[in-house]
C-alpha cells in the first residue's frame, strides 16, 4: 500500500489555507500566531535517510515513515506543536515504538523531533497561502 503522493501547488495551498482558516476560527489567535509548518535541517534528513538504507541493506523491512503531532517547551514557544518522525515497518509499526513506551532513552538518528515552528520563530511571519 502507498502511503502518501505527490500534490500539485493549489491543492497544498487550499489545504493549508483551510487548516489555518479553521485553527483561526477554533483558538481565537491571529494568523501570525498560528503554527502551520515545522522546518528541519536538511542533513538531519539526510543522517536519517542514510540510518534507514543502513537497515534497508540489513533485510529490516521498513518502507515509509510516520510523523507523529508533538508538543515541546523550548526557545520563543511555550507549548508549542512540534513534530516527531519515525521510520515505519511495512506491518505498519513504528521502528522505534515512540507513540505509547519508547524503549530507548538518549539521542537516536531514527528518531527526528525538535523543529522549528512556522511561522512563529522560522520568520515571525504568517504564511500566506492565498
Amino acid at each position: 500500500m502507498a502511503h502518501g503522493k505527490p500534490v500539485d501547488l493549489i491543492t497544498a495551498r487550499k489545504r493549508i489555507r483551510k487548516f489555518v482558516d479553521d485553527e483561526i476560527k477554533i483558538s481565537k489567535k491571529p494568523e501570525k500566531e498560528i503554527i502551520v509548518g515545522h522546518q528541519f535541517d536538511l542533513t538531519l534528513f539526510k543522517d536519517f535517510m542514510i540510518e534507514i538504507d543502513r537497515l534497508l541493506i540489513q533485510k529490516v523491512p521498513i518502507d515509509s515513515i510516520r510523523i507523529y503531532l508533538a508538543k515541546s517547551s523550548r526557545g520563543k514557544v511555550i507549548d508549542g506543536y512540534d513534530l516527531v518522525i519515525v521510520p515505519t515497518l511495512e506491518n505498519g509499526d513504528d521502528y522505534h515504538q515512540v507513540y505509547d513506551r519508547p524503549k530507548t532513552l538518549g539521542i537516536d538518528p531514527l528518531i527526528i523531533g525538535e523543529s522549528t515552528p512556522c511561522p512563529n520563530v522560522c520568520n515571525n511571519k504568517a504564511v500566506s497561502c492565498k
